[in-house]
């Protein structure tokens, strides 16, 4: 990940005004199998850490936002 690359307060509130926070995981999407996909926080899917997103899981705002802003840069 290239640490030069960042996200501004606008293009943060922006992106987050089509999203909403959610402290609980949820089912995002399915697999070809059928398998949920679970996602938390303000969008991010996969995994948190190390491991895989579980319908147990949840997240505090302020780890949500570090995330996202993570995961802005990726994309």
């Amino acid at each position: 990940m290239n640490d030069d690359l960042h996200i501004s307060k606008e293009g943060e509130d922006l992106i987050k005004s089509f999203e909403s926070f959610q402290p609980k995981a949820y089912i995002d999407t399915y697999d070809k199998d059928g398998n949920p996909n679970y996602s938390i926080g303000w969008g991010h899917f996969g995994k948190l850490g190390d491991k895989k997103i579980t319908p147990d899981m949840t997240i505090t705002e302020e780890d949500a936002n570090k995330l996202f802003r993570e995961d802005a840069v990726v994309y």
